[in-house]
């Protein structure tokens, strides 16, 4: 096997992987945005949600990609922005 098929392989077992994971990660993200929508909060900001934080998403490329996809298929505006110490996103509703 040559670098780029070894590579090929390596990106789809990333993307289905990701996919699997998103699974998992859903109901965590949507408790959390349901929690914060019933505060009459209209943002959640991952990186300091701490229960979306027990999860390593956010360092992972191809579960950021499907998340983010997932989330505007239903009308959520998400952004990436990060500062000096860490990464994060912003869910709008």
């Amino acid at each position: 096997m040559n670098a780029s098929e070894a590579h090929a392989i390596s990106e789809k077992t990333e993307k289905e992987n990701a996919e699997r994971w998103f699974e998992e990660f859903k109901a965590e993200l949507f408790y959390s945005i349901r929690q914060q929508a019933e505060s009459a909060s209209y943002t959640l900001k991952i990186a300091t949600n701490s229960r979306l934080n027990r999860i390593p998403w956010i360092s992972f490329a191809p579960l950021q990609e499907k998340a983010k996809t997932e989330l505007i298929k239903l009308s959520y505006t998400v952004e990436q922005s990060s500062d000096d110490q860490q990464d994060y996103f912003i869910i709008k509703w």
